[in-house]
């Protein structure tokens, strides 16, 4: 867990919607699960006036609750993996806004619009990768210099950032968890996830899906390209509850599929870091 923060609350926060911003889908609407739980969780420390999970590609729009929501400050939080498209084009496309702070003048009085930081580049979530990681070879008694390590993620040539974080973390991941080789492959660019046999060294293969959410990617896309079938026994079960599935035989490797990164306990705590880090980066 992340160490409690010394400072005290800022007075402003008592007054304050936050809201957990992610993709939605409308093929697994299961997915949206994660993140109300999270926001639920996140409401229950009575930090803010309201706290809420909202979906680009769902109803109400996150546009109509900034509309008509009365607090003065709203906080937004992507629930996104990477900070490149979604947070410089997509986000402020949808929602009308003009950057990281935004100021309206409405009927219900002066809003102010705030985007944080992304809750995937947060430190901890790098940190806590780096421990499931290392859990999954103690726990399998792997010896880690007999062991590949692919970072799954989207990818996608509208923004460089987006391949960049994880192929930094797959870098990361080399020295700290001491794997013999370590590979981000993408599905939307290459080097694409079906190649990972060519890249990867070693027999046994630690796979994490560098996604937020159990939706159609993880569940379904990454496995598939991965040569893991979806409908394998208990895969599906594994996912939804936040288990690492595995090991699975494809072709002459073992490979282990790891929990999403939303299903990590400590996103609330990382939700609230972000929205200190947006005043603190802001209000100096």
């Amino acid at each position: 867990m992340i160490a409690p923060h010394k400072e005290p609350v800022p007075e402003h926060w008592k007054d304050a919607l936050v809201l957990l911003l992610a993709h939605g889908s409308e093929t697994t609407p299961s997915a949206a699960r994660l993140v109300k739980d999270h926001a639920s969780a996140l409401a229950s420390r009575s930090l803010f006036a309201d706290v809420r999970a909202v979906f680009l590609r769902d109803t109400p729009h996150p546009r109509e609750v900034i509309e008509q929501a009365p607090n003065r400050d709203i906080y937004i939080i992507p629930f996104m993996i990477s900070e490149g498209y979604s947070i410089d084009i997509l986000i402020p496309a949808a929602l009308g806004l003009t950057g990281t702070l935004t100021e309206r003048i409405s009927e219900t009085g002066r809003r102010r619009i705030h985007v944080c930081h992304s809750i995937g580049t947060h430190d901890h979530i790098t940190g806590q990768i780096v421990t499931m990681i290392n859990t999954i070879i103690m726990d399998n008694d792997l010896n880690p210099q007999q062991t590949s390590t692919l970072i799954t993620a989207h990818g996608t040539g509208r923004h460089p950032d987006n391949n960049h974080r994880a192929t930094w973390l797959a870098d990361h991941i080399a020295t700290s968890c001491d794997v013999r080789d370590s590979h981000a492959v993408f599905l939307e660019e290459p080097p694409r996830i079906p190649e990972w046999p060519s890249l990867v060294t070693q027999d046994n293969v630690i796979a994490v899906p560098y996604l937020m959410t159990t939706g159609s990617h993880a569940t379904s896309d990454v496995p598939q390209e991965l040569g893991l079938s979806p409908d394998t026994p208990g895969f599906q079960q594994s996912l939804q509850t936040g288990r690492t599935f595995g090991p699975c035989t494809i072709g002459e490797r073992k490979l282990w599929y790891a929990p999403v990164v939303g299903n990590m306990e400590s996103i609330p705590d990382v939700a609230i870091d972000r929205v200190r880090d947006w005043d603190r980066e802001n209000n100096d």
